[in-house]
């Protein structure tokens, strides 16, 4: 595990992160002053009612992995692989494995007493990479467990997670605001007095941790680095720019027909394996502009190239030939036919 050092950063980020868990408590308390200190006024008493039913929506509720998730008894030939990635890293081995239609990948961690690990593939991100690249997708994702970013941790992490989930539950709807009557008025007032200083705390949040965040990025690079080798790591990074092409293919298939099942995804693959020099150029040169942005989870990908490539290359401790990718096809089968029916039914209601 790489511990954070302490800095006035860190400390900063759980100040916020403590200040965030502390405004339900702070309304609660409110509301009890309210309701048995002021208990002659009738006002007073419906004020406390609305507080402690605001306290009762703000108050953090623990993360849950919610996708549906596979194990040992579905997918034995892939556990074995991530077990073998995880033992490399000595990271903890997920409690379980979930798949979406998205070209991306994460790794979260969920509970606050009882710390649960789950690992989402995005299946055309796998089908699109090779058996080493695939390798180290994995190793980049386990990586988190133990790269010591603050905000997968359960206490910062669990303060950004709440601030979604706040936005989500109180941002006034972005109707006109002259059709509402005076009560929706009122209404929404209060919501944005409520949201206004959760979301400067988590934006102030966001920039104590962006630091360190991005550091976890190309730590976790560097650790998968040695897992799966530098140069499968850097060629999955270098598709990732090309993935444009992949988004654009799934058009191709209008009218969208959910029954598709994965097919949509080997259409997706095949239109980055077939794009033209002229396409991949641009992409490429598209990606090498991309700068860093505080609202990004990861650096640009071009950066995290360069960074890999300063890396001494060392052979992979994690070699793909030693597993049978063509069984782990066969076990994610079933899964990527139901994620290419999600996704067509998403475009199909589009």
């Amino acid at each position: 595990m790489q511990q954070p050092r302490i800095t006035l950063g860190l400390v900063g980020c759980y100040v916020v992160a403590g200040l965030l868990f502390l405004i339900p408590a702070a309304i609660f308390g409110l509301a009890i002053w309210l309701l048995f200190w002021q208990s002659q006024n009738m006002f007073a008493i419906l004020g406390g009612l609305v507080l402690l039913w605001i306290t009762y929506v703000l108050i953090p509720r623990p993360s849950k992995h919610g996708a549906l998730t596979f194990g040992r008894d579905e997918m034995p030939e892939l556990m074995r692989l991530v077990d073998a990635v995880a033992d490399a890293l000595d990271a903890p081995v997920p409690d379980g494995l979930s798949f979406d239609y998205q070209i991306n990948a994460s790794a979260r961690t969920v509970g606050l007493v009882r710390r649960r690990h789950f690992l989402q593939i995005g299946v055309p991100l796998w089908r699109l990479y090779e058996p080493q690249q695939q390798v180290a997708l994995i190793a980049h994702e386990l990586a988190h467990f133990v790269n010591g970013d603050p905000a997968r941790g359960g206490f910062v992490g669990g303060a950004l997670h709440a601030v979604e989930r706040w936005d989500f539950l109180l941002r006034p709807d972005a109707d006109d605001p002259l059709g509402r009557d005076l009560v929706g008025m009122v209404a929404e007032l209060l919501q944005w007095l409520l949201i206004l200083p959760v979301l400067g705390l988590g934006r102030l949040l966001v920039l104590l941790q962006f630091n360190r965040s991005q550091r976890a990025e190309y730590l976790a690079d560097g650790l998968a680095a040695q897992v799966a080798g530098r140069g499968a790591l850097v060629s999955g990074l270098r598709l990732l720019a090309l993935t444009p092409i992949a988004d654009r293919a799934i058009f191709q298939l209008y009218p969208f027909d959910r029954d598709q099942n994965a097919r949509v995804f080997d259409v997706m693959i095949g239109a980055v394996q077939n794009a033209t020099k002229e396409e991949r150029a641009t992409l490429e040169a598209e990606a090498a502009k991309e700068k860093a942005r505080v609202d990004a989870s990861h650096p640009p990908t071009s950066y995290r190239m360069a960074f890999l490539e300063l890396m001494e290359p060392s052979a992979p401790k994690v070699k793909a030939i030693d597993f049978d990718f063509d069984l782990i096809a066969f076990e994610m089968q079933a899964e990527a036919d139901r994620q290419g029916k999600r996704l067509m039914q998403l475009h199909e209601v589009q």
